[in-house]
């Protein structure tokens, strides 16, 4: 996308007028300059005096709102930038914050930047870049990071009706709400490896109220159930983050765990052919661990013993599989990888390099190759014609490997390592796999 569109951030604020003057100062501060301002909420409106003379347009709509939705919607309709971002009044934009994030946005596309976590009372600051495998799954697992670290098209946005408005004065829950119905319709997101946004320790905690974001994950994942056709990895991803959410429950919160684990159960019970060659061994044990899950553990065992008629064992890949979409989000490499990585990059110095994997792993290897002081000139990704460019570098399909002129390729994949590597070696013996 070129740098050329209208960016509107639109400020979020509840009687925080201490905090107001800071966060506006900030997006004057952007170096990325076609931007518009907008205030939502209750406050009192800084003097035009105070007002820099060459600062960005604002909008201020005063008004009183039921709760943070409300007023998030009223400053998209309001807003007239092609690009939407959202901060609440206290947070700050770092200097290059929209420039970075701008860069790599594309039809389709929100972009992730990380933030940077302050703790003024003991003036103590920590940056916090969240890592993304397959970012639907992830979010189902846990919340993929807070509203201010995204850049949204308005299109998108529109395109699921914005927030939804039913939620209490909850800002944290509003955000997962919508982040997981625009990943549910199958809006990609690019990660930028920075932060970009500094956010005050404790507040958001302070949001996640149990019981409501068990609410917002039973309401998407319904809507993911409802569909003719699902992934056995989506569903592996959905049983995952209901263990995941279990876990971290405490006794309030029982009653809506039991309805959601009825959902899922109705739902194994009516599409067993849904589970055709998936195992739930690990997750059953997992629920058996505590209370109330007799329902789901049993259509899930019921599920499982019919698989192990015909297949008691696990294929090795699948054993991976299940071990990455549970430690994607975290994945990290090697000192002896990394090692290997550059010996062979030094011998193989002027070759043209490429990653295989347009994900969070690849994006990374990307940042830590380039910051060693090599380019890599093209990504290769089976969703290239989703995803069009990471970071200005392009995105390609696989399959045109043989007219890229690339002579190295890096795989940036743990599940799929091993099938990648297969096809490069018989597809394109030419080229360095590592």
């Amino acid at each position: 996308m070129k740098i050329e569109h209208l960016v509107s951030v639109i400020i979020y604020c509840n009687q925080n007028d201490a905090c107001l003057s800071r966060a506006l100062e900030s997006v004057m501060e952007q170096t990325y300059r076609h931007v518009e301002v907008i205030v939502a909420g209750i406050f009192h409106q800084p003097q035009s005096a105070d007002m820099d003379s060459s600062a960005l347009p604002v909008t201020f709509i005063h008004q009183t709102y039921q709760n943070a939705g409300e007023a998030l919607n009223a400053g998209l309709k309001a807003a007239g930038g092609s690009l939407i971002k959202f901060i609440n009044a206290g947070d700050e934009l770092l200097p290059d914050c929209l420039l970075d994030q701008v860069y790599d946005m594309d039809s389709g596309v929100f972009s992730y930047i990380g933030y940077r976590e302050a703790d003024e009372n003991n003036e103590g600051d920590a940056d916090v870049i969240s890592a993304f495998g397959n970012p639907l799954h992830d979010a189902l697992m846990v919340s993929p990071g807070p509203l201010q670290c995204f850049l949204f098209s308005a299109r998108d946005l529109l395109s699921v009706d914005g927030f939804d408005e039913s939620f209490s004065d909850d800002f944290a829950m509003s955000t997962y709400d919508l982040l997981l119905r625009l990943l549910i319709k199958g809006t990609c997101l690019a990660a930028c490896h920075k932060a970009g946004v500094i956010l005050r320790s404790g507040k958001l905690a302070d949001a996640q109220t149990e019981a409501v974001r068990l609410s917002v994950w039973t309401q998407n994942v319904q809507m993911l159930l409802n569909r003719a056709e699902i992934s056995q990895e989506t569903l592996h991803a959905i049983f995952t983050g209901f263990c995941q959410l279990k876990r971290i429950s405490q006794d309030t919160t029982a009653d809506q765990f039991s309805e959601c684990g009825l959902l899922l159960a109705n739902y194994v019970n009516s599409n067993p052919h849904h589970f055709a060659g998936f195992r739930f061994t690990p997750v059953i044990r997992e629920l058996a661990g505590s209370e109330g899950n007799d329902t789901l553990i049993n259509a899930l065992s019921e599920c499982n013993r019919e698989l192990l008629a015909y297949s008691g064992f696990w294929e090795p890949q699948e054993i991976i599989d299940y071990r990455s979409s549970l430690l994607s989000a975290s994945a990290d490499f090697r000192d002896d990888y990394l090692t290997a990585l550059f010996v062979l990059l030094n011998e193989n110095q002027g070759k043209k390099i490429a990653v295989y994997g347009a994900g969070e792993l690849g994006q990374r290897l990307i940042s830590i190759i380039e910051s060693a002081g090599f380019n890599v000139a093209t990504i290769f990704d089976r969703n290239w014609d989703k995803i069009k460019l990471i970071g200005g570098i392009p995105v390609q399909n696989p399959e045109d490997i043989s007219m890229s002129d690339v002579q190295i390729v890096i795989i940036a994949s743990v599940a799929y390592r091993r099938e990648i590597s297969d096809f490069l070696r018989m597809q394109f013996p030419f080229v360095i796999s590592f």
